[in-house]
């Protein structure tokens, strides 16, 4: 895929990488290299993500950007964390949301996930217990899957991370 992007270049490559999600003919390869085309590829699984009807397009697009690395998805993906029924996503699938944020990995992806963790507790958007696992609720499962993919709890790796142009600006208004 990376040579076929050399060649025939990205929008070549995301047109026939969304026709091939479209059908649902896709792989693990594929998902990653769309995630990696940019704002355009983005922005596309978003308006398909938010125009889906049902369940099982629901999650295929939800999926497909959890493997998105622009921070342009930030809002979408942090709204469907805390509030995956306001997007008829089943709690049980809107971990594909963090995913996604901890995916596009910057201190305004993370701050995102952490506020939107709040706003869910909150809620109690997560409190059935049967999306709990080994002894603990299904928000503290995804604690521990931070821990794993950055050897940090959430706060102290937001510690870490440099402000992006986007918060700076933000915070100079």
């Amino acid at each position: 895929l990376e040579r076929e992007r050399a060649v025939q270049g990205d929008a070549a490559v995301r047109g026939r990488l969304l026709a091939a999600a479209d059908s649902g003919r896709y792989g693990t390869a594929e998902a990653w290299t769309l995630g990696r085309l940019g704002p355009c590829a983005s922005e596309a699984l978003g308006q398909r993500f938010l125009a889906s009807r049902g369940e099982a397009a629901r999650v295929r697009w939800l999926t497909l950007l959890g493997f998105s690395s622009d921070p342009q998805g930030i809002d979408l993906l942090a709204r469907v964390y805390a509030a995956p029924d306001s997007f008829d996503v089943p709690p049980h699938y809107a971990g594909r949301a963090s995913d996604g944020l901890l995916w596009i990995g910057t201190r305004e992806s993370l701050a995102a996930l952490r506020d939107a963790r709040r706003r869910a507790r909150e809620r109690g958007v997560y409190a059935d217990p049967a999306l709990a696992r080994g002894g603990y609720d299904f928000l503290d499962n995804d604690s521990s899957l931070v821990i794993s993919r950055t050897r940090k709890w959430l706060d102290a790796r937001i510690a870490e991370l440099p402000a992006s142009e986007r918060e700076v600006q933000r915070q100079s208004r």
